[in-house]
């Protein structure tokens, strides 16, 4: 039996399975804003580790570096440059970021400027004494590996 169409949109309006499913959208949309917004928070006791990232820059580097070394010579002292600007061939950048995991940031940025090819100036400094605590070099070429001090 064919219902009149007025019929048939008041008969899906009262099934009683769209209720449910108006809650189950409604609960599920509430529980993930929810758990988006736990993200920022820090639980106690919750351990977060320090993280490290880009070239260490210490002042036994920055001692070595000289007037008119070759590109060569300061990627030997100082390693490969987090930014090789393309647009500024004669710009290298040596970045570093240390987030420690209670929330502190470290940064430090190091600008080198070359002119025909040989080193003619620098920009910034090494790394600050609070992220120099926390590291140690050995004295191999290109500043060593940063291990974490005991």
């Amino acid at each position: 039996m064919l219902l009149p169409q007025s019929l048939r949109v008041r008969q899906t309006l009262d099934d009683p399975a769209i209720p449910m499913q108006k809650r189950m959208l409604l609960a599920c949309t509430c529980a993930a804003i929810l758990l988006a917004g736990c993200s920022g928070l820090r639980f106690p006791g919750v351990y977060r580790i320090d993280i490290e990232q880009g070239n260490i820059v210490t002042d036994e580097m920055l001692g070595r570096l000289k007037t008119g070394m070759t590109a060569a010579q300061v990627r030997y002292v100082m390693g490969t440059p987090q930014i090789v600007d393309p647009f500024e061939p004669g710009r290298e950048v040596y970045l570093y970021r240390l987030r420690r995991g209670n929330g502190d940031v470290v940064e430090a940025k190091l600008v080198l400027w070359f002119e025909g090819g040989v080193l003619a100036r620098q920009e910034g400094k090494a790394l600050p004494p609070e992220a120099r605590s926390r590291i140690n070099t050995s004295g191999a070429a290109g500043g060593g590996q940063a291990t974490p001090t005991p």
